[in-house]
């Protein structure tokens, strides 16, 4: 089942229009400053609409952004023409450029369901940073998913132009850490007068922090520091979705 189709790409900015992307962006700018402050270009993969990509942009980085869904990026370069946006599986990304900081985030690290995807994808990151380079990424955490268990949701948002019903049914596949969420999208468009029902299924792994840095250790990277998100704060049980700063050795 094909995900992030062309019609889901139109709605997806509306759907997280409540998450701060600016300042999420914000943390991550201060932390290279910290960690690597003459930082000046950053790779961002998996990078959607490009919501974080124009974001690092205006924080004053040359940003280039990597998706593989065409509907995804048309959005992303409508938004900002000077970025650079490029068209690849995030597995398969070949650039002849190394850059200072990498970003991948909203949990595209849980979008890879094997071990064999996850190395491909920190071999990769490993490629195209330079040396001390920091990469950043965010994924479901094990801990919080345990605590606090997926659960069906229904989410509704409305514009001026949308009206927008998303169910969301969950799977545990706990034996494969594992969540398989069923997605159902219902979209009104409210200017023509039509509905489309779109259907979807994402497979999103989780992790521990033993795991990823099993993984890290295996591609020369050293954990700098894990933060909660959205809240910054230190990490807890409570949380899904962590953040991990780690620097290229």
């Amino acid at each position: 089942m094909k995900i992030f189709s062309k019609e889901y790409a139109k709605v997806y900015d509306l759907l997280y229009k409540d998450k701060n992307y600016r300042k999420e962006s914000h943390a991550i700018t201060k932390l290279i400053k910290k960690h690597k402050k003459n930082s000046s270009s950053i790779l961002d993969l998996g990078c959607g609409t490009g919501k974080y990509t124009s974001s690092l942009f205006k924080n004053k980085f040359d940003v280039t952004g990597v998706d593989r869904s065409e509907a995804m990026l048309k959005i992303a370069k409508a938004k900002n023409k000077k970025i650079t946006f490029v068209k690849s599986d995030i597995t398969k990304i070949k650039l002849n450029q190394k850059f200072d900081v990498i970003t991948t985030m909203f949990d595209v690290l849980s979008y890879l369901n094997t071990n064999k995807d996850i190395n491909i994808f920190f071999q990769k990151a490993n490629i195209h940073l330079k040396n001390k380079g920091l990469i950043f990424f965010d994924f479901w955490y094990k801990p919080g998913i345990e605590k606090n268990k997926p659960l069906p949701r229904l989410k509704k948002i409305e514009n001026s132009k949308f009206k927008i019903f998303r169910m969301t049914n969950p799977k545990w596949h706990q034996s494969k850490n594992i969540i398989e969420v069923n997605s159902e999208l219902v979209i009104l468009n409210k200017v023509k007068k039509t509905a489309i029902d779109i259907k979807e299924k994402h497979n999103l792994r989780y992790f521990s922090l033993q795991e990823i840095k099993s993984f890290l250790k295996k591609f020369d990277f050293n954990i700098i520091t894990t933060l909660e998100l959205p809240t910054g704060k230190k990490i807890s049980n409570n949380c899904w979705s962590i953040l991990v700063l780690a620097k290229k050795n």
